[in-house]
């Protein structure tokens, strides 16, 4: 069944959000692939830190090489430096930088002299040190590198060696993504861009509950994101980039933002978290909306 009526299409059941701060250093927020992550009721962007209720700002730096978010453990980010050079995209060196002022805390390419070298060579001008070992996650403490090292977070040292293989299961919003479809409690919700157009629709027991087509939806995953009982899209046309939060079971729009007037303006959505959601205009203006206020929305998957 095609749900045709509903309270998506009745401006009586959608509550306009309002921002509740906003940011910008006069940079870009982040680099490369990379989006503002929400870290201890903080916003961390490369690199900055802004208070989450707030909006104030706690720290701004330049990140030297280090360019990528890989973590966060024991009041230390740990980051890498992505590289594009000619066909690939990978990321090198290991760095770690406080997480209360943002200050360099250390380097750990390698062991040894090898380690010394090539830690002096990232003082070379756009020299892609290829050598440089790379984190792949943190967890209890310890940074697990590529090459099998293991370091103490809050200092670098090598403590230990690994040979775990590196699998991160992807969360509900990437499989929504990647596969243009998950399983929830209630049924499957399926997603998919064409031709600039979302198109999504929920199954129950085999049968179609709703279909929806949101139009001029990038096809990327900054554009919409799975959280909890709701999905967020960001919609751009002529008339500016306006932001929709849908319930996942029945497909109404439970709340609205008005992001930009201008349609050259582009917005995406940066992280969705328990209790906030950021979004960023143009790379430089960050937003956060506070999701408490509305009862529909449980960040917990249903």
């Amino acid at each position: 069944m095609l749900r045709r009526n509903s309270p998506a299409r009745d401006p009586r059941f959608i509550r306009v959000l309002k921002p509740i701060w906003s940011y910008q250093n006069g940079r870009p927020l982040t680099q490369w692939y990379g989006h503002v992550h929400v870290v201890e009721r903080r916003a961390i962007g490369q690199w900055f830190s802004v208070d989450l209720d707030s909006g104030e700002e706690q720290w701004s730096t330049r990140g030297g090489r280090a360019n990528t978010f890989c973590g966060v453990d024991s009041g230390v980010i740990v980051a890498s430096e992505m590289r594009s050079d000619g066909p690939w995209t990978l990321d090198f060196g290991v760095y770690g930088r406080s997480l209360e002022t943002g200050e360099p805390l250390w380097t750990s390419h390698r062991e040894g002299v090898r380690g010394q070298v090539l830690a002096w060579l990232d003082k070379v001008p756009g020299f892609t040190n290829g050598f440089r070992d790379r984190p792949l996650f943190v967890r209890d403490g310890r940074c697990f590198c590529n090459s099998g090292r293991v370091l103490d977070v809050t200092s670098g040292a090598l403590i230990g060696r690994h040979q775990e293989t590196f699998t991160r299961p992807p969360d509900p919003a990437q499989r929504l993504y990647q596969d243009g479809r998950v399983e929830l409690t209630q049924g499957w919700l399926s997603a998919r861009t064409e031709r600039g157009e979302l198109v999504v629709s929920f199954a129950r027991g085999g049968t179609q509950a709703y279909a929806r087509t949101f139009a001029g939806v990038g096809g990327n995953y900054f554009s919409y994101r799975l959280a909890g009982n709701a999905l967020f899209v960001i919609s751009q046309n002529a008339k500016g980039a306006q932001l929709l939060m849908n319930g996942t079971r029945h497909g109404e729009v439970i709340a609205s933002a008005q992001l930009t007037l201008d349609p050259n303006r582009h917005a995406r959505i940066e992280t969705v978290s328990d209790e906030h959601l950021l979004v960023s205009i143009d790379g430089r203006d960050l937003w956060c909306f506070s999701l408490n206020s509305l009862p529909s929305y449980r960040h917990a998957t249903t």
